[in-house]
């Protein structure tokens, strides 16, 4: 792309990113609530249809061609539908933005967010990278964050759902029902908590190498765990040391706060 373009391109998500925080947070208001949360949610997702842009765009491009064309593809359930249904390979990036904005929204919803829009501008500027880039690991995660609040009012039977909706879209999405035995574990038996996820963390960094030349002596080979094994390592490291430092620095926050406490666990699992 020439400058020019990526210019454009930039004016074009940052206006339609502007107006849809304006709309969220007229949402806040009384009056014609629905109508502006329904504007909100809808800029972005018609800016998503027309993206001729991102790391596996040509991917699901081809997928999309394959199965109108009668192909049958090894996708999960709810990707393939989306695929079926959609007219054009603009409706189904449409429908696709559509479905993470909307579930995104009804979980910030959920959350009780003092300040929708502001949680509203994270949702936007998380999804440039993961809805441009993948698609149905973005779908997955909104459904995910949905059950993540869903799990903060103690309502586990629709947080399972939530996962399972999830799974519809990323088979690995289904790793978040072991939150409810773990947070059991954790927040309800175990008092040293930075002895627990120190060690948790330990085992993760040390076993990746190992779960990676395993998986591919089995013959599961996947082009994204090759050589990638040191690198998974150092990546686990980098994402768990600051909470532990920040945890072993104020530990009386952790344990004082439960919602602190479980943040933290919920942190460490994803």
């Amino acid at each position: 792309m020439s400058f020019l373009s990526n210019v454009i391109s930039f004016l074009i998500y940052f206006f339609s990113a502007a107006l849809s925080v304006f709309f969220i947070k007229r949402a806040e208001k009384k009056k014609k609530r629905k109508l502006s949360a329904a504007l909100g949610v809808l800029i972005p997702s018609v800016v998503a249809a027309f993206r001729e842009s991102g790391i596996d765009l040509a991917t699901y491009r081809s997928w999309y061609d394959f199965i109108h064309a009668g192909g049958k593809y090894d996708v999960e359930l709810g990707w393939n539908i989306l695929n079926k249904i959609a007219p054009s390979f603009a409706a189904l990036q449409f429908l696709a933005a559509l479905i993470f904005f909307f579930v995104s929204y009804l979980a910030i919803k959920k959350f009780d967010a003092p300040n929708r829009w502001l949680s509203w501008l994270i949702i936007l500027s998380l999804s440039t990278g993961m809805l441009y880039n993948m698609t149905r690991q973005a779908i997955a995660v909104a459904f995910i964050f949905l059950g993540t609040a869903y799990f903060s009012k103690k309502k586990y039977f629709k947080f399972l759902i939530s996962v399972l909706l999830a799974t519809l879209f990323h088979k690995t999405a289904i790793i978040m029902s072991l939150l409810l035995p773990l947070y059991w574990f954790i927040m309800k038996r175990v008092k040293k908590l930075i002895l627990v996820t120190a060690i948790m963390s330990a085992a993760s960094i040390l076993c990746v190498p190992m779960i990676v030349w395993a998986v591919r002596r089995l013959g599961l080979f996947s082009t994204y765990m090759l050589d990638k094994s040191f690198e998974l390592s150092l990546s686990f490291l980098l994402y768990t040391l600051p909470p532990l430092l920040l945890y072993a620095w104020k530990p009386s926050v952790f344990k004082e706060d439960k919602r602190v406490r479980f943040c933290l666990v919920l942190y460490l699992f994803i």
